[in-house]
C-alpha cells in the first residue's frame, strides 16, 4: 500500500517537527532561499497539503487554515 509507506517514510525521515493542529500533524521548515518558509500536512493517507510563506509565523498559520479548510464539513 504505497500512502502507508509514503507516511512511513516521512516520520522515518524525520521530516515531521512535532506541530500539531485539530490532531493534524504539520510540518515547517526553512527553505533554502532566504526569507522562504515552506510547510506540509499529511491530513489522512490520501490527502497532503503543502504550501509556502515568505515568514515562519506566515507558514503556521497557513498550514493551521489548510489543515481547518480540509477538514470542515462538506457545504450542500
Amino acid at each position: 500500500m504505497r500512502s502507508r509507506n509514503h507516511l512511513d517514510n516521512l516520520a522515518q525521515a524525520h521530516i515531521f517537527n512535532g506541530m500539531e493542529h485539530r490532531g493534524i500533524e504539520y510540518s515547517v521548515v526553512q527553505g533554502v532561499e532566504r526569507g522562504t518558509w515552506k510547510w506540509f500536512a499529511v491530513i489522512d493517507a490520501t490527502m497532503t497539503k503543502a504550501g509556502q510563506a515568505k515568514s515562519k509565523p506566515a507558514a503556521v498559520s497557513d498550514a493551521k487554515r489548510a489543515i481547518d479548510r480540509a477538514i470542515a464539513p462538506k457545504r450542500d
